[in-house]
């Protein structure tokens, strides 16, 4: 006469649960839908949106064009911050270098954001992307001729294409191509796409690097210095567009104040303007929305919300039909899971164990048991990397006179001396990674207290006696 349910609630997946977006429409009884209910109901049809297309435009051009924007703008503020020191003065040629290795790493980024914009239009503007091929806007109207239209008003200012030289009677390396619609076409040309995702190389003033077949033909560069020592760039037609509407585009909860976030916002306009070419379809094809988005969505439709759970118990029986059909238990009461972090919660004990033995003859005894495959182009990036200090690295991002550019070279493979690449696999010791953990994470809250101010309730040691690093001596 009396049935007891029994089962086990996974505390650890709370924060799933409170993420999961909440359905607010009535239920059906269980009695009308049980079967579809416990056995799998047929999914919604998706509804229409531009929110994935729109999300994927972000990831892959306009964010990148932002970034590339602040890293100009924060270049310009290097070359035009007065010495410290009176009377010394960076000299007119030194900046004139600083400009022209600036632009060519400028360049190397906007090539791949053109390639993976003219990729976007093709995929999901394909009447537009029809129209920049041709170089014609055919039967194009409404907003996707607006499109069209502003792409071929983005141009490359004079300052900025010599700023691509290293003096302004040098010849161009690479003409530049008159419009931000010729870029799209010529970055899609045959070849163009093979070489540039093959190279090896990075695109820096050095002979073999600059010199090389790798690179398209044409220069194109987003965002970059002209040769006056200011952030210039074909993003300035970016001006001439409407400002994106409320739900336009995601405004960005981390911009400051100053010049480059409100050149990088302008770039959400442009956002606007392909959102307004796009037709809401249910978006099959495109890109899942990136998990941070589809949390900040779900999180939004539960704001406030406690966290309160019952739980129902379910019992089937299998191929019974509606004879029998599946029972339902009456619910629990309310109760709320512990969150990770609750400090009213008992702490969860995790012991972390660090070598004993920390001298040089200790440590060597430790098996390095844990291998990294390292690709030939990744280790010649490790190669370049191992020659950098800590005061080269820091002394890369103080102006001038004590601003001292990285020399990581042009990029290439690790190889043998028959010139065969070659990759690595490395072995490494876990327990010394740890100690290096602990280590760097003690120096990283120390520097972060002066914000924080945490460090007195970071850490307590107590004292134990006889623990020793080596053993006694029997």
């Amino acid at each position: 006469p009396r049935t007891l349910w029994g089962g086990m609630v996974p505390v650890g997946r709370r924060e799933e649960y409170m993420g999961a977006t909440v359905e607010r429409t009535a239920a059906p009884a269980f009695a009308a839908g049980q079967l579809q209910a416990v056995r799998g109901a047929p999914p919604a049809a998706p509804r229409a949106s531009k929110q994935a297309r729109l999300a994927h435009f972000g990831l892959q051009v306009a964010e990148p064009w932002k970034n590339l924007l602040r890293l100009s703008h924060a270049a310009a503020a290097s070359l035009n911050d007065p010495s410290p020191i009176p009377g010394e003065s960076e000299s007119a040629s030194a900046k004139r270098t600083r400009v022209y290795e600036h632009n060519l790493q400028q360049q190397n980024t906007s090539w791949l954001i053109l390639l993976d914009f003219a990729d976007w239009l093709e995929a999901y503007l394909p009447d537009v992307w029809t129209a920049v091929d041709n170089q014609a806007a055919g039967s194009l109207a409404g907003p996707k001729r607006d499109l069209f239209d502003w792409l071929g008003t983005a141009t490359m200012p004079a300052g900025v294409v010599n700023g691509l030289k290293p003096t302004d009677a040098a010849a161009d390396v690479r003409p530049p191509q008159t419009s931000l619609r010729a870029a799209l076409k010529a970055v899609r040309a045959a070849g163009v796409r093979e070489k540039l995702e093959a190279t090896e190389l990075l695109y820096t003033s050095n002979a073999a690097s600059l010199g090389s077949s790798d690179w398209p033909s044409f220069h194109f560069i987003l965002a970059g210095l002209n040769t006056g020592n200011a952030v210039d760039g074909p993003y300035k037609a970016l001006d001439i567009l409407a400002a994106p509407a409320a739900g336009e585009a995601e405004p960005d909860p981390l911009a400051a104040s100053g010049a480059a976030e409100q050149d990088a916002a302008k770039v959400d306009r442009l956002t606007a303007l392909v959102g307004r070419a796009l037709e809401a379809r249910p978006e099959t094809d495109a890109p899942p929305l990136p998990f941070a988005l589809q949390l900040r969505d779900a999180l939004r439709s539960n704001i406030g919300d406690a966290g309160w759970f019952v739980a129902r118990f379910v019992y089937t029986r299998t191929d019974c039909g509606p004879l029998h059909p599946p029972a339902l238990s009456a619910p629990t009461q309310r109760f709320q899971l512990a969150s990770f972090f609750d400090p009213d919660a008992p702490a969860r004990p995790i012991r972390i164990t660090l070598p004993l033995d920390t001298s040089p003859a200790g440590l060597r005894k430790f098996n390095r048991n844990t291998a990294f495959v390292i690709s030939d182009m990744l280790c010649g990036q490790i190669q370049r990397a191992k020659g950098l200090g800590l005061v080269d690295l820091v002394r890369a991002v103080l102006p001038w006179p004590l601003h001292k550019d990285l020399d990581v070279g042009s990029g290439g493979a690790c190889h043998n001396g028959a010139g065969i690449n070659i990759g690595m696999i490395c072995s490494l010791s876990i327990p010394i990674i740890t100690i290096c953990a602990l280590i760097l994470l003690i120096i990283i809250v120390t520097l972060l207290d002066l914000i924080f101010r945490w460090l007195p309730f970071f850490i307590m040691c107590f004292p134990l006696p006889r623990f020793g690093g080596k053993k006694a001596a029997s």
